[in-house]
C-alpha cells in the first residue's frame, strides 16, 4: 500500500512538472503559407520555443486555397486539423476532402459572395497518442446538395475488438456492408460476412477462416445456403507449403479456383461473389488513400496490409513432365485441326458433301469442348494456380471423363446428321494419378483426330480423284478470296453513290454464288469442265474491279473535259458552264447507270465486255470533245433509251 501511495505521488508530480514547464512556456500562434504535398496550402498552428526550436504544441491546421475559375465550375478541397503535444502528434486528427461547385447566386456580405455548394467530401477521423497511429480509423463520405449533407456514401471504420489483438473493419455503402475480422500483423480471424440487398433479395456471404487460411465460403440467397469448403484435405504423402499471400485480387482469384475444382456443383455461385470483392478491393483502397494523407503528415506508413495463409503443393518432377506433354499433344492437336479447317479443298468440300460436314464438325468439336478440361487445367498450371490444388483428388472431381461421349452434328439449314460416338478411353483410377490420367485422355483424343483426318484424307482423295483439279481448285479459291480482298478494299462510298447501289454487296454476292454453284456439281467431270472457266472469270472480275476503282477518277476527265471559264459581263467575274450540254446529260442520267446495271445484271460470260464497255464509255466522252456534236446534241436531247444513245454517239456499248 505505501509503495503505491509512492508511486502515485512521483506521478502526480511527474505531470505536474511538465505541466507547469509548458505553462511557463509561451504558446505561439502563427498563420501563413506552407509548401505542402507540390502545392501552396494555408497554415496555422500553435508553438513553443524550446533552445530555439520550435515544437508544436496545440491546435494544427492545414488548408488547400479553395479556387474555382470560369473554365471550370468545380473545385477541389482538402484540409487538415489535429493537435500536437510537445512536437507529437496527440489526440485526434481529421481530414476532409472533396470536390464541389457553387449553386445559386450567392449572398453578398462584408464585400464579398457567399455561395452555397453541390459535391462529395470525405472526412476520415483517425486517433495519435505521441506520434503514433491508434488502431481507431473512422472515414465517412457523403454526397452534398445546397451545402447540406443530402445521402451517405459510405462509412468505413477500423478498431480494435474486445481482443487487443484483434481488428475489426466495417464497411458500409447504401445496398451493402461488410465486416472484416484481422490481427494486428493483417491475418484474417474468424468469420467475415458480406450483406447485399441490392437486388431484389438478400445475398449474404461468409468467409470462416482458422489460423490464417480459409476454411469454407457460405453463400446464402434468399433463404438457399450453398457451402462451398475450400480447405484440402491433406494426405499423410502429399508435400505441402504454408504460403502468405496478400489479399488482394489474386488471393480471392486462386480461392476461387480452389473452391472450383473442390465442390463443383457450387462453381456457378462463385462469379457472384464480384460484389463482395469489390466492396473489400475499395475498402483497402480508402485505407491506403487515407494513410497516404497521413504519411505526409508522420513519414511514416500506419496501413496494416492483410496477408492470408494458404496451401501450395509443389509440383514433382513427374507432374511437370507430365504437364508439359499434356501441353504440347494439346498444342499439336490443334494445329492439326486448324490447318484441317483451313484447307482450301476442304473448304469448298464441305458446302456441298455432309460427309466432310461431318468430320469438320467433329474435330471442332474435339478442340472447342473436347479439350475444354485440359485448356482448364494448362491455364490454370501457367497462371500458377494449379499449384494450389490437391491435383490427385480433386482434377477427375471437376472433370468428368466419359468412356463414352455422343455428339451431335448438323447441317447449316439445322439437319441433324447421323451422331458420331467418341468412345474407347478407359483408365485405372487406382493404379494412375490425375495428371497421369489427364496426359493419357490427351494422348486418346490425339489419336481421334489422327483417325478422323485419315478418313477425312481418303473420302478427300476419292472425291477428287484428278490431282489437276486439286490444283485447279487450289487456284480459284485464291483467285476468290483476292477478289474478296480487293473489293473490300476498292469499293468506296463515292462508287456506290455514282452507282446507286452497294457495289460491293453485289460483287461479293456474284463471287459467293459463282463458287456455291461450282461446289455444289456432284462429280469430278463437271467440275473439270467448269473450273478453269470460273477461273478465268475469276481474273476478268479482277480487272474489272481496278476499271471500277478508276471510275471517280475518269468522272473527274470528263467533268474538266466539258467545263470551261468564260466572263460574265453582267457581274465582272469569270464563271464555269458546261459544253454539250446535251451529251453531258446524257453521260450522266443515262450512260452512266446503264454501265453500272450491266455490273448488277452481269454472269460470268458477260464481265469482260462489261469492263470494255466502261473503258469505252470514257475514252468516248473524252473523243467526242473533239468532235463537231450539234447535230448529235439536238437528238440526243430527245432520247432516253441508253443503248440507243450510246450508238448515236457512236460510243461502243454492248448489251448484256
Amino acid at each position: 500500500m505505501v509503495i503505491r501511495k509512492i508511486l502515485l505521488l512521483l506521478l502526480v508530480i511527474t505531470f505536474a512538472f511538465n505541466y507547469t514547464s509548458i505553462a511557463q512556456k509561451e504558446i505561439i500562434t502563427t498563420e501563413g503559407k506552407k509548401e505542402f504535398m507540390a502545392d501552396e496550402f494555408n497554415i496555422k498552428y500553435d508553438y513553443y520555443l524550446s533552445d530555439g526550436d520550435t515544437v508544436f504544441h496545440g491546435k494544427y491546421t492545414l488548408k488547400k486555397p479553395v479556387i474555382e475559375t470560369e473554365e471550370s465550375k468545380y473545385f477541389e478541397f482538402l484540409n487538415f486539423s489535429g493537435w500536437y503535444h510537445k512536437g507529437k502528434l496527440d489526440s485526434i486528427w481529421e481530414i476532409s476532402s472533396g470536390i464541389a461547385k457553387s449553386v445559386g447566386e450567392g449572398v453578398f456580405s462584408d464585400y464579398k459572395y457567399s455561395f452555397k455548394v453541390s459535391g462529395t467530401e470525405m472526412l476520415a477521423r483517425v486517433e495519435f497518442k505521441e506520434d503514433s497511429l491508434i488502431q481507431n480509423w473512422n472515414i465517412f463520405e457523403w454526397s452534398i446538395v445546397e451545402s447540406e449533407i443530402q445521402d451517405t456514401l459510405l462509412v468505413l471504420s477500423l478498431k480494435e475488438t474486445s481482443n487487443e489483438d484483434e481488428l475489426c473493419i466495417h464497411v458500409y455503402k447504401p445496398g451493402e456492408y461488410m465486416d472484416i475480422y484481422v490481427n494486428r500483423e493483417g491475418s484474417p480471424l474468424g468469420t467475415w460476412l458480406y450483406n447485399s440487398s441490392l437486388e431484389d433479395s438478400i445475398h449474404i456471404r461468409k468467409w470462416f477462416f482458422e489460423e490464417g487460411q480459409l476454411i469454407k465460403k457460405e453463400i446464402i440467397k434468399s433463404d438457399t445456403a450453398v457451402v462451398i469448403e475450400t480447405l484440402q484435405e491433406v494426405e499423410v504423402d502429399i508435400d505441402f507449403e504454408i504460403e502468405k499471400l496478400a489479399m488482394d485480387n489474386e488471393y480471392f482469384r486462386i480461392l476461387d479456383i480452389i473452391a472450383m475444382y473442390n465442390s463443383p456443383e457450387g462453381s456457378r455461385y462463385i462469379t457472384k461473389e464480384r460484389p463482395s470483392f469489390e466492396l473489400l478491393k475499395e475498402t483497402k483502397y480508402r485505407l491506403l488513400e487515407t494513410d497516404d494523407l497521413f504519411f505526409q503528415l508522420t513519414g511514416k506508413d500506419n496501413y496494416i496490409d492483410g496477408f492470408a495463409k494458404i496451401k501450395r503443393y509443389p509440383y514433382s518432377k513427374e507432374e511437370k513432365s507430365l504437364l508439359d506433354r499434356i501441353s504440347k499433344n494439346k498444342q499439336e492437336i490443334e494445329e492439326k485441326i486448324d490447318i484441317t479447317i483451313a484447307d482450301p479443298q476442304i473448304s469448298i468440300a464441305k458446302l456441298s458433301t455432309n460427309e466432310v460436314l461431318r468430320f469438320i464438325t467433329l474435330l471442332s468439336h474435339l478442340k472447342e469442348q473436347t479439350l475444354m478440361p485440359i485448356n482448364e487445367i494448362l491455364r490454370h498450371y501457367d497462371d500458377g494456380a494449379l499449384e494450389y490444388i490437391v491435383r490427385d483428388t480433386r482434377i477427375l472431381q471437376k472433370f468428368e471423363l466419359k468412356e463414352a461421349v455422343e455428339i451431335q452434328i448438323e447441317t447449316e439449314d439445322g439437319d441433324e446428321l447421323s451422331p458420331y460416338v467418341l468412345e474407347g478411353f478407359s483408365y485405372d483410377k487406382g493404379s494412375l494419378s490425375s495428371l497421369a490420367i489427364i496426359h493419357a485422355y490427351s494422348q486418346f483424343i490425339a489419336d481421334k483426330v489422327s483417325q478422323i483426318e485419315d478418313s477425312l484424307d481418303y473420302y478427300i482423295s476419292e472425291l477428287k480423284r484428278e490431282e489437276n483439279l486439286v490444283a485447279l481448285e487450289s487456284e480459284l479459291i485464291k483467285k476468290y478470296e483476292n477478289n474478296k480482298e480487293l473489293c473490300e478494299s476498292i469499293i468506296t462510298d463515292q462508287i456506290n453513290e455514282v452507282a446507286g447501289y452497294d457495289v460491293q454487296k453485289v460483287i461479293l454476292g456474284f463471287l459467293d454464288g459463282e463458287l456455291s454453284s461450282y461446289s455444289k456439281l456432284e462429280n469430278v467431270d463437271k467440275k473439270m469442265e467448269k473450273v478453269e472457266p470460273l477461273i478465268d472469270c475469276m481474273s476478268n472480275i479482277e480487272r474489272l474491279l481496278y476499271t471500277i476503282e478508276n471510275v471517280p477518277e475518269n468522272i473527274q476527265i470528263v467533268e474538266d473535259g466539258y467545263t470551261r471559264t468564260v466572263f460574265n459581263p453582267y457581274t465582272f467575274t469569270n464563271m464555269d458552264e458546261k459544253i454539250k450540254q446535251p451529251i453531258y446529260k446524257a453521260f450522266h442520267q443515262n450512260l452512266l447507270p446503264y454501265i453500272f446495271d450491266q455490273v448488277k445484271g452481269m454472269k460470268c460470260e458477260s464481265v469482260r465486255a462489261v469492263d470494255r464497255n466502261i473503258t469505252n464509255l470514257f475514252e468516248g466522252m473524252v473523243d467526242l470533245l473533239k468532235k463537231d456534236t450539234k447535230k448529235l446534241e439536238r437528238r440526243v436531247r430527245r432520247m432516253s433509251d441508253p443503248q440507243k444513245i450510246a450508238d448515236l454517239l457512236e460510243i461502243k456499248i454492248d448489251a448484256n
